[in-house]
């Protein structure tokens, strides 16, 4: 790939003669930039392709000006290894003993389990800017808050060529505007798109690199802020009748695959556990509705009609209760007052909420435009939300 992009970025032919099909004239390619988008298993391959240097070409030269890995959580790949499974990653209830091994942050910092100085980002003539965009679910599956914390549940300082976005509540594999519906899961999975958001990150990225212009601050939870928190049933999550809310997690043990692991030979396998020098998994605190209380806080968190979380639980069957996969929940509020006593909901219901249809687009249309003046939302998504709005029947 870095061959790829750096030949279609600034060569006009290759060495057999054969022309740049990109090329725009004969003395110039014509590209003055090149980013890079991945998402999931292809964002923690950028995270890779940096680590190890890629982003330079044979010439010394920049191959990415920015690159925007979305939904890859703290890890990278389990690549450069014997056994590797590109196309694996260790969550909850599978692939545990993959390894997933540091560094997690861009930073260059201590390790906290082996105590090795590494990092992500540490070349700073070819290092790329960097838009990371993450969901509530990375956090819960994904070991998200290691993209932005040092293992040891402290904030890390975000490098000057770095975001950090969260989309809070919503779940990892986003949908477009489908219905909610359960997906081998307890709960109805977590209909919320991100992409309204992304689409207003990427002109934010693109105009940071070709003009210098500033991008919107990151925004994620910090332990400062005490909106990233250890995750357990006492962490302020609401008591909605037939939720079973444990704070269950995918950890992060503190593995030994041998002293030749850093150069991709398993000299243990399957690896041993050590001691209990596991990093501090933490997530994202909520609301008493159960909705994230940091992160770029889309109008359908704003102004809620149900909780949406980054977490599922799978149904009985197989593994009851265990994390079901990448989904998240979408737990809708009861309609009345008298529906919520009725059941035992704690949260507040919509007629609780909206005195009525006009008051309910009232607070999605503020919500909506105060993230276009704060650049999180393009104002063309957030016409289409408030319109949106206004076909949604609120008692």
């Amino acid at each position: 790939m870095r061959d790829l992009v750096s030949f279609l970025r600034f060569q006009l032919k290759d060495t057999s003669g054969k022309p740049n099909p990109l090329a725009t004239g004969k003395k110039t390619t014509g590209i003055t930039h090149a980013y890079a988008w991945g998402r999931s298993q292809s964002g923690r391959y950028l995270r890779d392709f940096v680590y190890h240097g890629f982003n330079e070409d044979e010439k010394h030269r920049k191959v990415f000006d920015a690159i925007a890995p979305h939904v890859a959580g703290g890890g990278r790949l389990y690549l450069n290894y014997e056994f590797a499974r590109p196309v694996t990653s260790s969550q909850q209830h599978t692939n545990q003993l993959d390894p997933e091994l540091f560094p997690h942050a861009y930073n260059v910092i201590k390790d906290a389990q082996t105590g090795r100085r590494d990092g992500i980002l540490k070349r700073p003539k070819t290092d790329p800017l960097v838009f990371h965009a993450q969901t509530s679910t990375e956090y819960w599956q994904k070991r998200g808050c290691l993209a932005h914390t040092d293992g040891k549940g402290n904030d890390l300082r975000i490098p000057e060529n770095v975001r950090i976005y969260v989309i809070a509540s919503a779940q990892h594999n986003s949908p477009f505007g489908s219905e909610p519906a359960k997906d081998d899961s307890q709960f109805l999975a977590n209909p919320l798109p991100v992409g309204d958001a992304l689409r207003a990150l990427m002109v934010a990225m693109d105009l940071w690199a070709t003009k210098g212009i500033e991008p919107p601050p990151s925004r994620y939870p910090s332990v400062r802020d005490r909106t990233l928190v250890i995750p357990s049933r006492s962490n302020g999550f609401p008591k909605i009748p037939s939720v079973d809310y444990t704070g269950l997690h995918n950890r992060q043990l503190f593995l030994d695959y041998g002293k030749n692991i850093l150069r991709g030979k398993m000299d243990i396998h399957p690896p041993r556990p050590i001691g209990d020098g596991a990093y501090q998994i933490l997530v994202p605190k909520v609301d008493k509705d159960g909705n994230d209380r940091a992160g770029i806080r889309l109008p359908a968190i704003q102004a809620p009609i149900g909780t949406y979380t980054g977490w599922n639980l799978r149904p009985p069957g197989l593994a009851e209760g265990e994390l079901s996969g990448l989904l998240g929940s979408y737990i809708p509020f009861a309609k009345t007052k008298a529906e919520r006593r009725k059941s035992g909901d704690p949260r507040r219901s919509l007629e609780e909420r909206y005195k009525d249809q006009v008051d309910y687009v009232d607070q999605v249309s503020r919500a909506a435009r105060a993230l276009v003046e704060a650049r999180y939302l393009l104002a063309e998504d957030a016409e289409r939300m408030i319109t949106e709005a206004k076909r949604r029947r609120i008692p």
